[in-house]
């Protein structure tokens, strides 16, 4: 269990790409209060069947997504957006029976998984525009424009899962899976538009109301079954192939003030994958894989029609989604030893009508019906996006992990990924996706041989990368370059006693130790930094 409370953090001052701040900037609503609860209970039926309850509750008071005062970026106070999350309450229960020794036909051992879980959360935003005044003289006139969500979305679900030993050492398994989403939504907005004038009536309020949901309620079902064997090929070599079958199902359910007519989706595919691993030397494995997959949109992507969550743009419903299908590679290979690792992995994915988030043109835009068009301005959205399949997308990168632990408690540890994105083929000029092309980190630990207390040093480096923009996407107010960072931690740990199966132990954390101004998520439409330097301390209580 845990009960925590943060107060709003302040960022570090300093330049991040175009961005500036002369002094520490507080970060608004990223304070939290949270508790936290998990359980388990496990039964032994007997010596082959075990029974096990597990149970974890989460429960958050308001927070947010965190701005900085636009002011103090230089953007002045003419735009701001305030995303909230009054509340969320979060419950899963999941019971697992394990079944071992049954020497049958079928099965050797099985398993099975069975669960339900409710995610229930508010979402709040709060837009401010300043339209400038009416006519040369005139105060500035505004809209302000405040939205509120409740989303549930409750979960069911089972897998099954049994395991077969073959001749020739072979491992069959095999199993079903499924569960169903069940999505509901309430919405309400206001926007007030207030007109300004230098004379009475000195001001006009226009005052709309809309309790449209964003999203109708819906039901999304998946279930699946899979078959996999591992086949030793002599004493060096082993390939394991497997094959699954997946059927994913939308319905759209009565929602007031929607028409659902036509809105169900249904797909299915047949998937496979082919796994090869060759010992090298008693060390080093060889490893290769192909595989294909199959993902269906989900509820939000197919069915969202209104202001998003992050509170700068609008999303037009598309009907026509359809499934992502992928093919995949993987070739590397693996070392270890009990001293030393050392791990280079190439990997590609094709993706074939893959879906992305595409940006409206202007023209696009006047081309949408007037009532489309009047809800997008009353919402105050800066851009118009739509979920669309796009013809062919490759992801192609390179991870690459090494480390070393020395006889007197020293271990050191680096991994490096490189991953690229474009699009092959086509006609859409949409960028893929705005991320960082080049990621490294290392560590470096020290663990006291008596196991009473620990030590640690961590770097992590984001190169620097252009910004990869939609013809129609506004330029992101870091600039048009993804800029790179660097962030220091240390951390230490000591356990102070112990009694029986109690321990108690102390942990100290120092983050961002350089107080460097950065953000993780830079391709958004507004800067929202992490926290600058910072220290935790911990206590934990373990049974």
């Amino acid at each position: 269990a845990s009960d925590r409370t943060v107060d709003d953090y302040e960022s570090a001052s300093g330049t991040f790409g175009d961005l500036r701040l002369d002094d520490e900037a507080l970060v608004n609503d990223t304070g939290v209060d949270d508790q936290s609860l998990f359980a388990v209970l496990a039964w032994d039926l007997d010596d082959r069947n075990t029974l096990t309850l597990r149970h974890r509750s989460y429960r958050a008071d308001e927070t947010g997504f965190g701005y900085v005062d636009p002011v103090l970026l230089g953007e002045g106070d003419d735009f701001l957006i305030k995303i909230t999350y009054p509340y969320q309450d979060f419950d899963r229960t999941a019971l697992a029976w394990d079944a071992s020794a049954l020497d049958g036909l079928l099965a050797d051992s099985l398993q099975v998984r069975a669960y339900h879980q409710v995610n229930d959360r508010a979402l709040d935003n709060d837009i401010f525009i300043n339209i400038g005044p009416i006519f040369p003289g005139a105060p500035d006139s505004s809209v302000q424009a405040l939205s509120h969500n409740i989303s549930e979305l409750e979960t069911f679900g089972l897998r099954t899962e049994a395991f077969l030993a073959l001749p020739e050492q072979q491992l069959l398994i095999y199993g079903l899976e499924g569960f169903r989403d069940e999505s509901s939504n309430t919405d309400a907005s206001t926007t007030t538009t207030t007109i300004r004038f230098p004379f009475p009536p000195f001001q006009m309020l226009d005052v709309s109301s809309d309790t449209r949901p964003n999203a109708p309620n819906a039901e999304n079902t998946s279930w699946g079954a899979f078959l996999q064997d591992e086949i030793p090929l002599g004493e060096r070599f082993k390939a394991t192939v497997g094959a699954r079958y997946q059927k994913v199902e939308t319905k759209a359910k009565a929602t007031p003030e929607w028409d659902v007519t036509g809105l169900d989706f249904s797909d299915d595919n047949v998937v496979g994958a082919v796994n090869l691993l060759f010992q090298a030397t008693e060390n080093l494995n060889l490893i290769g894989s192909w595989g294909t997959a199959f993902r269906a949109p989900n509820i939000i992507e197919r069915l969202f029609n209104g202001p998003t969550p992050e509170g700068a743009g609008y999303q037009i419903l598309n009907a026509d989604l359809t499934s992502e299908t992928s093919e995949n590679f993987d070739f590397g290979l693996k070392y270890r030893r009990q001293d030393a690792w050392f791990e280079a992995v190439w990997f590609r994915s094709d993706l074939t009508d893959g879906i992305v988030q595409d940006y409206l043109s202007e023209a696009e835009i006047a081309a949408l019906p007037a009532d489309v068009q009047a809800d997008i301005e009353a919402s105050g959205a800066q851009l118009v996006v739509q979920q669309r399949n796009v013809d062919k997308l490759r992801y192609e990168g390179i991870e690459a992990s090494i480390g070393y632990r020395a006889p007197f408690g020293l271990t050191a540890g680096a991994n490096w990924t490189h991953l690229s994105d474009k699009r092959v083929g086509g006609t859409s000029a949409a960028p893929v996706e705005n991320q960082y092309a080049d990621k490294l980190a290392g560590f470096l630990r020290y663990d006291a041989g008596s196991g009473r207390w620990w030590a640690e040093y961590r770097v992590r480096h984001n190169g620097s990368d252009d910004a990869v923009l939609d013809p129609a996407e506004p330029l992101p107010a870091i600039g048009a370059e993804l800029p790179a960072f660097t962030i220091h931690s240390l951390g230490a740990g000591v356990v102070l006693f112990e009694r029986g199966r109690q321990s108690h132990s102390l942990t100290l954390q120092a983050e961002n130790l350089t107080d460097e101004l950065y953000a993780e998520f830079s391709n958004t439409s507004f800067f929202r930094p992490e926290a600058g330097r910072n220290y935790t301390a911990s206590y934990r209580v373990r049974f």
